[in-house]
C-alpha cells in the first residue's frame, strides 16, 4: 500500500491553524439584533486606590457641611488611605474634605468595588455634544479615583426611561453610555455615608476597670491579674467573664445610626444631664473612654462620648444589649466546691437521711453499694447547672417557691475536707427549681436537672422493701400459725408533677421484718 505521510501532515498543519485562528478571532459573542457590542468602562484596581473624591449637588444633611443648610449647592466628599499606625496595623481610609474624620471602610470599598470591571449595556452616542438630555451637565454627580495606575473620572446622567439603567459618561471619552442602575448608588454618596458608624476606634485591650450606671445602679468592676473580672461594688462578687468581654466588645463595636450634631448648642437638650445608661472604661495611665445614653427619640437612643460634643443617635435594640444589670454581669456559677474532692454526700428527705461516702474508689450507703454515676451526676449537676434567676431571700417566706421551713425541705449536702455545701430543694415549674444554699442570703432558680439527679440518687440510697416469707401450710392444730409484720416507716420528698407543681414522692429509708416463732401443741 502506497504511503500517504506528506498529505495527512498538511491537512494536520492547517486543521491546528484553523484551531488557533477560531481561538483568537472568532471567539466575540454574538448579540442580539440592535445590541451594542459591550465597552469596557472601568477597570479599577480597588487595593492601588490612594484618592477617590465625590462632587455632587444636594442639601448639608444629604452630603456633608460644606453646604448652608436649605442652600442648593456643589458638595465635595475626599477620602484618602494612609498607612496604619504600626507595621503590624492595616491601613485604614479617612475622610479629609470637608473635614478630617475617620472613614467607613466598608462604604468606601464597596462603592469602589463598582469599578472593578464594568462595562456599558449599550452607546446612546459616540459624539454626543448636548448631553442635557441625559442629566449629564456640570451639576451631574461625579466621582475621581487615583491610583497607582492613573486617574480617571465619571459622571452619571439621569435613569433611561425603560430597564431600570444610567446614562454614564467618563472623562476624555464623548460618548454617552448605558450602565446598570446599581452604579448609580455608588455615586449617591455624602459625608455622613463615608465617614465612620463607629463611636470609639480606640483599643479596648488596656481597659482595666469599668464602671457602669444603670438609673439609678453603679456598678464597678476591675480586671484581675489571672485575666478575670471582680465586681468590687456595690458588692463583692465574681463577674462572668463572657458578658464583661461581650459588654467590651458591645461598646467598642456600638454603630451609628443617624449623625445628629457636630456642634450642637449647649442649650440642646438630649438627655445627657440624667443619663439612662453610662459606661466609663478607664484605661493605661489616666486615659479613660466615656459613653454616655441620653433621651430615646422615635426607636433610637441619643448617645456621645465624655471627651467630645458629638451628638449621635443608635438603635434603641443596639443600646439595650450593653444595659448589663449586676445579676448580668456577675457569674452564674452556684458556689464552688472542687469535684474530686467532694468525699461525702447526705441527702435528707423531710426527716429521714442518707449518709453516701467515698471508700476504696467506690461509694457506700449503709453497707450497699452506690452507683457511681448517680453520685457523679448530682455533683456535676450542681456544679454544671448556673443560676438563670437571682431572686432576694425574703422571697421565701411565700408559698410559691416551697423554701419556707427548710426543717422539712428537700437537701442535700456535698461535702469535702475544707467544707462543704448545702443546698434545699424548693418547688419547680418544669424548667427550674428553686433553691438556697447554706451561707447565701438570696435564692437561685436553675434548670430542673438539678432536681432530678438529686431525686434519682435519693432513690439509688433509698432501701427498698423486703417482702415476709410465706409461712407453710400446717394441718395440725397442735402447730400454731405463722404471722408477719412488715414495719414501713416512709417520708415524702417534693417532686415535679406533669402539670409543673410539686407532688407528694414517698420513699421508705428503712424496712423491718418481724416473723414470730412457731409453737407447739402438747
Amino acid at each position: 500500500m502506497k504511503k500517504r505521510t506528506f498529505p495527512t501532515a498538511i491537512a494536520l498543519i492547517v486543521f491546528v491553524l484553523l484551531g488557533i485562528y477560531a481561538s483568537k478571532y472568532e471567539v466575540e459573542e454574538k448579540l442580539d439584533p440592535g445590541k451594542d457590542k459591550p465597552v469596557e468602562l472601568a477597570k479599577v484596581d480597588v487595593k492601588s486606590v490612594k484618592i477617590a473624591t465625590w462632587k455632587q449637588t444636594g442639601q448639608a444633611g444629604q452630603v456633608g457641611q460644606t453646604v448652608q443648610s436649605g442652600q442648593a449647592g456643589r458638595a465635595e466628599v475626599r477620602v484618602e488611605i494612609r498607612p496604619g499606625a504600626s507595621v503590624a496595623s492595616a491601613a485604614q481610609w479617612f475622610v479629609t474634605q470637608p473635614k478630617e474624620v475617620r472613614g467607613d471602610e466598608d462604604e468606601i470599598v464597596g462603592a469602589l468595588k463598582c469599578f472593578e470591571d464594568l462595562s456599558s449595556e449599550a452607546i446612546i452616542s459616540l459624539n454626543a455634544t448636548d448631553t442635557a438630555c441625559y442629566g449629564l451637565g456640570t451639576q451631574s454627580p461625579e466621582l475621581t479615583i487615583e491610583s497607582g495606575s492613573g486617574t480617571v473620572s465619571f459622571s452619571l446622567g439621569d435613569s433611561s426611561p425603560v430597564g431600570g439603567s444610567n446614562y454614564f459618561r467618563k472623562a476624555g471619552d464623548p460618548a454617552v453610555y448605558l450602565v446598570p442602575g446599581s452604579v448609580a448608588a455608588a455615586f449617591k454618596k455624602g459625608f455622613n455615608d463615608l465617614r465612620s458608624k463607629k463611636i470609639f476606634h480606640e483599643d479596648f485591650a488596656e481597659v482595666g476597670s469599668i464602671t457602669l450606671t444603670i438609673g439609678s445602679e453603679t456598678i464597678h468592676l476591675e480586671h484581675q491579674k489571672n485575666l478575670e473580672w471582680k465586681i468590687v461594688s456595690p458588692r463583692e462578687l465574681d463577674a462572668d467573664i463572657q458578658e464583661v468581654s461581650g459588654l467590651l466588645a458591645g461598646i467598642h463595636e456600638l454603630k451609628i445610626s443617624r449623625f445628629v450634631n457636630d456642634q450642637p448648642a449647649e442649650k440642646d437638650d438630649f438627655g445627657f444631664l440624667k443619663p439612662r445608661f453610662r459606661a466609663v472604661l478607664g484605661g493605661s495611665g489616666n486615659s479613660a473612654f466615656e459613653l454616655l445614653a441620653g433621651r430615646l427619640e422615635g426607636g433610637e437612643v441619643f448617645v456621645k462620648r465624655g471627651d467630645r460634643p458629638n451628638v449621635f443617635a443608635v438603635n434603641e435594640t443596639a443600646l439595650a444589649l450593653l444595659e448589663k444589670g449586676l445579676n448580668k454581669v456577675r457569674t452564674k456559677e452556684l458556689p464552688r466546691v472542687r469535684e474530686n474532692e467532694v468525699s461525702r454526700i447526705v441527702l435528707g428527705n423531710g426527716t429521714a437521711t442518707f449518709q453516701i461516702d467515698h471508700a476504696s474508689s467506690t461509694w457506700m450507703c449503709r453497707g450497699e453499694k452506690i452507683d457511681d454515676g448517680k453520685v457523679l451526676g448530682l455533683v456535676k449537676a450542681y456544679l454544671n447547672n448556673n443560676v438563670r434567676t437571682f431572686l432576694p431571700l425574703e422571697l421565701r417566706d411565700g408559698e410559691r417557691l416551697g423554701l419556707k421551713d427548710l426543717d422539712t425541705a428537700a437537701s442535700f449536702e456535698l461535702i469535702t475536707a475544707s467544707g462543704s455545701r448545702k443546698v434545699f430543694l424548693g418547688k419547680g415549674n418544669g424548667t427550674e427549681v428553686s433553691i438556697i444554699v447554706n451561707g447565701e442570703n438570696e435564692i437561685f432558680q436553675v434548670p430542673i436537672q438539678t432536681f432530678e439527679a438529686f431525686k434519682s440518687l435519693l432513690d439509688a440510697a433509698t432501701p427498698k422493701p423486703v417482702a415476709a416469707p410465706r409461712s407453710p401450710a400446717i394441718a395440725s392444730s397442735s402447730i400454731g400459725t405463722t404471722s408477719s409484720r412488715i414495719g414501713t416507716p416512709s417520708s415524702s420528698i417534693g417532686a415535679v408533677s406533669p402539670s409543673g407543681g410539686i407532688a407528694s414522692l414517698s420513699v421508705s429509708p428503712a424496712t423491718t421484718t418481724h416473723i414470730p416463732t412457731v409453737s407447739s401443741g402438747s
